[in-house]
């Protein structure tokens, strides 16, 4: 396993650990049937061959941690190629090691917003648990 790897998998355990201990109900690394179940009961959608990397709340999100310099765009395409892929359609950023512009990232995907993606939140480096895109509907705030 390369140091890139290493570090994504880190960073994916860091966030399930922040989420469960501000009181969230996480399950990391839900089996098929576990992914299916819940998708089944929240209406999502997915490609069953996909592997989203928790069950939060009862939803299926996948996450994403970007690099330090990662710009903002770059972030929002690959948000959009997991809801594209049918990963996912809710996702959760792991922003701990990124040093961008959060007022910026949350403009990108409320000018910008990405079909088929029904939740986006965020873990900011302080462990701020923060909603970009709410589950239900609305504007990025």
């Amino acid at each position: 396993m390369d140091e890139a790897t290493r570090r994504a998998l880190a960073l994916e355990n860091d966030c399930a650990g922040v989420l469960a201990d501000k009181g969230y109900r996480v399950h990391q690394n839900p089996t098929g049937r576990e992914i299916a179940d819940a998708r089944l009961r929240t209406g999502d959608i997915g490609n069953p061959r996909k592997t989203p990397d928790y069950l939060i709340e009862g939803h299926v999100f996948d996450c994403y941690s970007p690099t330090p310099s990662k710009q903002v765009r770059g972030i929002w395409t690959e948000v959009s190629k997991k809801i594209g892929d049918s990963q996912t359609q809710r996702v959760v950023l792991n922003l701990q090691d990124w040093r961008g512009d959060l007022a910026s990232l949350r403009k990108q995907f409320g000018d910008w917003p990405i079909p088929g993606l029904k939740e986006l939140a965020a873990v900011t480096r302080s462990g701020a648990i923060i909603q970009i895109v709410p589950r239900h509907g609305g504007e990025a705030r």
